[in-house]
């Protein structure tokens, strides 16, 4: 990191499954990993670094997210140690970025065109979901407007499985020449540490939050001579779960995909 001014920590093991039968090789990454960075980061001069958190991290029932949210506070807390250096650390929270890898959307275009058959989890299950220019676009906003250790949200949509498999069938088979009525959907139960419903804000987190147009920020409660955010408005002071936040229609998932060029 010698002469770098902007790091962008995005480095983790995240796949679930892996992480509960793996539990230290998880901590060593997205824990002592994260430490590794900040301490870099301070012994370098970086001016500002930017770690990629998951809504997974909010109540955690995992090891992937009980490990993201142990690093959220690491880079908190480096906020409040710096002393003479310079360095700001905040975060961000990512929902599901749509069509990266590990996205369910190529892996069910794959079973399709392959297997015929599409395996779910969960039908009931719901999800915040994300462009890659979402991501992006996050993650350069919050290097921009941060002063130290907030935590950054996305307002992003929530996707029901069932609706998200109701319009990919048909989108997919068009598009292979393959019957639609070929496909067949097999519900397979969560996986290990899986959740059916995510969360990226907490009640408890919104009572000292502020709200943007496109986005959250958790204030770090341990600095207090914030500058005012331009823009910004205190958040209501209520959870931010796919549970309860209404989810897109399939005429607005047809269109996301679309534009997103993700069939």
């Amino acid at each position: 990191m010698q002469d770098i001014d902007y790091v962008f920590h995005v480095a983790a093991m995240k796949h679930v499954p892996s992480c509960e039968y793996n539990p230290f090789e998880a901590v060593q990454t997205n824990i002592i990993g994260t430490q590794n960075v900040i301490q870099s980061s301070l012994n370098t001069g970086v001016k500002k670094t930017i770690f990629t958190s998951t809504d997974k991290a909010i109540a955690p029932i995992n090891t992937y997210g009980a490990s993201k949210l142990m690093a959220e506070r690491l880079i908190a807390a480096a906020q409040n140690q710096t002393g003479s250096k310079e360095t700001t650390f905040a975060a961000v929270r990512f929902g599901n970025v749509m069509g990266s890898r590990g996205s369910v959307i190529p892996l069910f275009k794959w079973q399709i065109e392959n297997k015929r058959e599409i395996t779910v989890t969960n039908l009931s299950m719901s999800r915040f979901m994300m462009s890659l220019q979402q991501a992006t676009d996050l993650t350069i906003e919050a290097m921009k407007r941060s002063q130290g250790g907030e935590i950054f949200v996305l307002k992003m949509p929530v996707v029901l499985l069932k609706d998200l498999v109701d319009v990919l069938v048909p989108k997919v088979s068009l598009k292979l020449g393959i019957s639609q009525n070929e496909i067949s959907i097999k519900e397979i139960g969560l996986r290990p540490g899986e959740k059916m419903f995510e969360e990226l804000m907490t009640e408890e987190e919104s009572q000292h939050a502020y709200e943007f147009n496109d986005m959250f920020m958790i204030r770090n409660m341990f600095i207090k001579d914030f500058k005012e955010y331009e823009g910004a408005t205190l958040a209501q002071q209520k959870s931010y779960s796919s549970e309860i936040q209404k989810p897109m229609t399939k005429s607005e998932l047809h269109t996301l995909l679309d534009c997103q060029n993700l069939i």
